[in-house]
C-alpha cells in the first residue's frame, strides 16, 4: 500500500506542486485565450479519466511520468483517485505569458462544492501551449 500511496503522490505531481511566482510577462486576460482552452481540456480529460487527452494536453516531461506510470498494476486505482481529486470546476481568471512558458491564475470550485485558487504553469512546446504543472489550494472558509 505504501508504495501505491508513492506512486499516487507521483501521479498527482502535475496537480501539486506550486507553480514559480514570475514577473514580466505579457498579461492573459479572463479566460485564458489559447492558454485556457489547453487547461481546460486537461481538466475535462482528468475529470473524464481520458488518459489520451490527459497526455496530449501535457508537456512532454509529463507526458513521460504518466506513461511510466500507467504500467503500474494499480494504475486503474490511481487513475479513479484523480478523477475523485479532480476540482469540479476551475476558471482562469488571468496570468502572464513570457513566450515559450506562461503562468495562469485559477479559482476553483471542488467536488465537494467549497472554493479553491491556484496557477497553472504552462510551458509551449512544438509551438503548442501544453500544461507542466498546476496547483491548486482549498480557500480559507470554503
Amino acid at each position: 500500500m505504501s508504495r501505491f500511496l508513492t506512486r499516487l503522490a507521483l501521479a498527482l505531481t502535475c496537480l501539486a506542486l506550486p507553480a514559480l511566482a514570475l514577473a514580466g510577462g505579457k498579461p492573459i486576460p479572463a479566460g485564458g485565450g489559447d492558454l485556457g482552452k489547453v487547461f481546460q481540456a486537461n481538466l475535462a480529460a482528468m475529470q473524464k479519466g481520458d488518459t489520451d487527452a490527459m497526455l496530449a494536453t501535457v508537456s512532454k516531461a509529463q507526458a513521460a511520468k504518466f506513461r511510466e506510470q500507467q504500467k503500474d498494476p494499480q494504475f486503474a486505482a490511481m487513475l479513479g483517485m484523480m478523477k475523485a481529486f479532480a476540482p469540479k470546476s476551475v476558471t482562469v481568471t488571468g496570468g502572464e505569458d513570457f513566450g515559450d512558458h506562461a503562468e495562469l491564475t485559477l479559482v476553483g470550485v471542488e467536488q465537494s462544492g467549497g472554493k479553491s485558487t491556484g496557477t497553472a504553469k504552462m510551458v509551449k512546446e512544438d509551438g503548442q501551449w501544453k500544461v507542466e504543472k498546476t496547483s491548486m489550494s482549498s480557500s480559507a472558509g470554503g
